[in-house]
């Protein structure tokens, strides 16, 4: 068996697995089932994937890739579901605000993949008697990997926004989840623009897709090891594509790998799919390193000490901090930029400040970096019910 067949259907299998694990940790809510929905698309993507490799005959190649194609149609609507309600503490807002885009990111792919709108898949034949099928596509396919491309973006923007609304525990909480689908999406994003360069599927690229599948399976376990990846809950910035780092890396990545592709003919090398897994594990390894609060912190502590360099710069602290707090007026937002700015300044995970209430007679929470504020007043309710 061919080793792409084997990535696929082990990505098929650790897919099904971490999907019902997903189902059966803690309490059963909203992202929990479409995460379990996600994930579970993606494993029978691979799997009808692999069948179509396998194929013998034409016929049964293109039976199975139009199944795999169906099954990719359900990707973008659980996935930028999922992104809009993780770990958000404005859930039932975020979805409603997009109320008008759900319904067309369902039907429009779904749609595209059932073959109503004309032919999914045209077959060339072999490039040789043991090799790869040349997979043409017709215009239903081109579109919805169109589609699969604009969506992912949008759930990248989504997954960007959670994640810089999150400082201290509450980012290490869920740094995992969110670089497991950014993984899954940026190769995602990446074979469908290859699909959109050539009009045809590059049978080369499932190994890409199907290691990519893998890791992000490896790093949701472990987020889901770390107790409360799904309890944490923040309200991201309304400000959705301002500073946002996803959308230039998005264009920048598109334009770049159509350069590549049409002057320098760049994916011919044989060796393409062993390169191509080798720069993603690299990649994967460099962010993780990079998301490292202990990294930085050891990182800051090697530079001062070995380079006779200050460990903290006071001009760079006050302005952070004036920056970081004057514009905030209300006692909650100012407590909550002071527990920011303190978190990053010492590397901090969990940073709190409590607040004496107008009597002095108990403390409130002000703001935290650990717990979010809807847990911190159900936890004080429950205290001043015991007593």
């Amino acid at each position: 068996m061919e080793p792409v067949l084997i990535l696929a259907y082990l990505a098929a299998l650790f897919a099904a697995t971490c999907a019902f694990v997903v189902i059966l940790h803690e309490r059963r809510s909203l992202p929990h089932w479409l995460l379990f929905g996600g994930l579970f698309a993606a494993s029978l993507e691979n799997l009808f994937s692999g069948f179509a490799m396998a194929a013998a005959q034409a016929g049964d190649m293109v039976y199975w890739q139009n199944w795999k194609l169906f099954a990719m149609s359900l990707l973008p609507a659980l996935w930028l579901a999922f992104s809009l309600t993780y770990s958000r503490g404005n859930a039932r807002e975020s979805i409603r605000k997009q109320r008008l885009i759900l319904p067309g990111v369902i039907l429009i792919p779904s749609a595209l993949a059932s073959g109503i709108l004309g032919k999914l898949i045209d077959v060339s034949g072999k490039t040789g008697p043991e090799t790869q099928w040349i997979v043409g596509l017709g215009l239903p396919a081109i579109l919805l990997h169109l589609c699969v491309l604009v969506i992912g973006i949008l759930i990248l923007i989504s997954l960007e926004r959670t994640f810089r609304a999150t400082v201290g525990i509450m980012r290490w909480r869920i740094k995992f989840m969110i670089l497991a689908a950014a993984v899954l999406w940026v190769v995602r994003g990446f074979t469908s623009s290859q699909s959109l360069l050539f009009r045809a599927d590059n049978l080369r690229l499932q190994g890409l897709g199907s290691t990519a599948l893998l890791v992000a399976c490896v790093l949701l376990m472990c987020s889901l090891a770390r107790a409360g990846g799904f309890a944490v809950s923040v309200i991201p910035s309304g400000k959705v594509l301002q500073s946002s780092l996803t959308a230039l890396f998005a264009t920048v990545s598109i334009v770049g790998v159509a350069t590549l592709s049409k002057e320098a003919n760049f994916f011919a090398s044989e060796s393409f799919e062993v390169k191509s897994i080798l720069i993603l594990l690299s990649l994967v390894l460099l962010s993780i390193l990079l998301l490292s609060e202990k990294a930085r912190s050891c990182t800051a502590k090697f530079v001062s000490r070995h380079f006779r360099r200050p460990l903290y710069d006071y001009r760079t602290i006050w302005r952070n901090f004036t920056q970081g707090t004057a514009r905030r007026l209300e006692q909650t937002e100012l407590s909550e930029g002071v527990v920011k700015v303190v978190s990053e300044i010492f590397q901090a995970l969990s940073v709190m400040i409590w607040l004496l209430d107008d009597r002095k007679e108990r403390l409130l929470l002000g703001a935290s970096t650990a717990i979010s504020r809807a847990k911190a007043n159900q936890l004080q309710l429950e205290h001043a019910a015991r007593f």
